[in-house]
């Protein structure tokens, strides 16, 4: 789409969407959340709305002037067909490494004196895809704050050790 020198593009597995009509809405989070967006494409081509109809499908959106920026990158958790007037209206529910974050598992023994930080650490790098962002704000909140007396085993679902991490 071109409007007053705005583009906007979406590309969906093999899928490119420049010329139809988007609307979207792209909210980062700093904490614990994965950064969200919520995009709506008018009129799609029954085929199209097919091909995307499976899950975690990844889809990248650019928007701006003259060869837009990223503006996100993430997988497709939901997709929603609505009929409105004339108009068929897809909205996309997406989240930034939702697949990575969910179906990320650990398996992996700590040894004593390990801490808090160590722990983080190791359940980020864990997670395929996912790399460890800005944490000085937590340097408080995890470095050095606990250390394991005995070893620790961490086995199984990431993201519900990251909680209990941070329910601590």
């Amino acid at each position: 789409m071109n409007f007053f020198g705005r583009q906007v593009k979406i590309l969906i597995k093999q899928l490119s969407i420049e010329d139809l009509r988007v609307k979207f809405n792209v909210e980062k989070s700093l904490v614990g959340y994965p950064n969200k967006a919520n995009i709506q494409i008018y009129n799609m081509s029954v085929s199209s709305r097919q091909e995307i109809e499976e899950e975690n499908i990844e889809v990248k959106l650019h928007a701006g002037y003259e060869n837009p920026p990223l503006l996100f990158s993430g997988n497709i958790v939901n997709v929603l067909h609505q009929k409105q007037g004339v108009d068929w209206i897809t909205t996309l529910y997406c989240g930034d490494a939702i697949k990575d974050i969910n179906d990320s598992i650990i398996n992996k023994t700590l040894a004593p004196g390990a801490t808090t930080e160590t722990i983080f650490n190791e359940l980020v790098e864990s997670m395929e895809g996912v790399t460890k962002g800005i944490t000085k704000g937590l340097t408080n909140c995890i470095s050095g704050k606990q250390s394991l007396l005995r070893s620790l085993q961490l086995t199984g679902n990431v993201k519900d050790w990251l909680k209990k991490i941070a329910d601590e």
